[in-house]
């Protein structure tokens, strides 16, 4: 037996002992199984078959992924007295009824109908997972409400450090916005094309003026309009054109990360997302592709098999989403080679900012973090 093995059977008895809790466990350090341990106590326990929701995000994790975490850890129907319900969050509230144990995966997507569905008809067992802790407050008040105990939390760092996950490392690529080419429409009432970074300076600019105005934050839609111009820079796509075709070359595997669907289509002939739900991912774990693009569709609850890079293109201010996606590449491999994780920003932008707040908060490893600029 493992250390880690050794670590998730603790954390799988004390969730039996406790009648559930919560698990905050970096991707990649076995929470379903955690979870599956604990129900197969469970199980083994009663004399009459209970019943548990497992609740997921998205309608693939409720029809495929959830039926394969029960086969890989041979708790499926021939094993187990157990009736296991796979539910999405958006319906739990309408399907909800009194059970005996529900399963929150991915906990930061609950909402306040979902807790007040559970609170109404409170199970015995209830067990909630997520690889990061809410930063948003409604998300903390209505854990609080669900008065569950903390029973394991494993960070990336302390995941990595105990090697319960691949080790990985990360390459920052700063690109410089162009500053010659005008090839931008005009951003408000300017006259003429703007070069990438005239553009940017523009909305800095007014972003500048409104807080100094009004003494408030610039209204949502323009911080959007400002992170998805810096998303969506060709001089930024350029320089992954050229990165993807290094990586193939080399004939590494590889996740593609992008900003919206239509780059996602541009920049991979395989590509992975909500309106192309394609065989791209089950291509890649069948070894059949060596790279796919996607947007948000992995982001959560997708096992991807011998991944040796992972490729960024957008970063969001919350760390949730890059450690994540970063997740996607560090599950164990027998090789030991650390991942490489290229993330692609635009130097002198908010991104900069966002990546160190990110690698501060999560405790990252700042020797294997390397700053190119190009």
């Amino acid at each position: 037996m493992t250390d880690k093995t050794e670590r998730q059977d603790k954390i799988a008895l004390d969730l039996y002992n406790n009648k559930g809790g919560i698990i905050y466990g970096a991707t990649g350090v076995g929470k379903s199984r955690i979870i599956i341990e604990a129900l197969r106590r469970f199980d083994q326990a009663s004399t009459v078959p209970l019943k548990f929701f497992w609740v997921v995000p998205e309608i693939n994790l409720r029809d495929v992924e959830v039926y394969n975490e029960l086969k890989e850890w041979e708790f499926e129907s021939k094993h187990r007295k157990m009736i296991i319900i796979p539910v999405c969050y958006r319906s739990l509230a309408d399907e909800y009824y009194k059970v005996d144990g529900v399963i929150l995966d991915e906990l930061q997507h609950i909402t306040e109908d979902n807790c007040a569905a559970i609170l109404a008809n409170r199970p015995e067992v209830l067990i909630a997972a997520t690889a990061s802790k809410p930063n948003r407050q409604d998300k903390k008040d209505l854990i609080v409400q669900l008065g569950l105990k903390v029973i394991a939390d494993i960070p990336l760092s302390e995941a990595r450090d105990k090697k319960y996950v691949n080790d990985f490392e990360l390459f920052v690529y700063r690109i410089e916005m162009d500053k010659s080419n005008r090839y931008l429409k005009p951003f408000k009432n300017q006259k003429y094309p703007r070069t990438e970074l005239e553009a940017y300076t523009d909305i800095q600019n007014l972003m500048n003026k409104i807080r100094h105005e009004t003494g408030a934050m610039p209204p949502p839609w323009l911080l959007l309009k400002r992170k998805r111009f810096v998303q969506d820079l060709k001089s930024k796509e350029e320089f992954v054109i050229r990165l993807v075709k290094k990586l193939e070359k080399e004939k590494i595997r590889f996740i593609h990360f992008c900003a919206s669907q239509d780059q996602a289509d541009r920049l991979n002939p395989n590509s992975y997302h909500s309106n192309n739900k394609s065989d791209a991912e089950a291509d890649f774990n069948g070894g059949f592709i060596d790279s796919f693009s996607c947007v948000r569709a992995i982001d959560e609850g997708h096992n991807i098999v011998n991944v040796q890079a992972i490729l960024i293109m957008n970063l969001d201010k919350e760390e949730r989403t890059f450690i994540q996606r970063i997740g996607r590449g560090i599950r164990w491999r027998e090789d030991g080679i650390p991942t490489k994780v290229y993330l692609i920003i635009s130097k002198n932008t908010m991104e900069e900012k966002w990546l160190a707040g990110i690698i501060k908060k999560e405790n990252l490893d700042e020797g294997k973090i390397y700053y190119y600029d190009f």
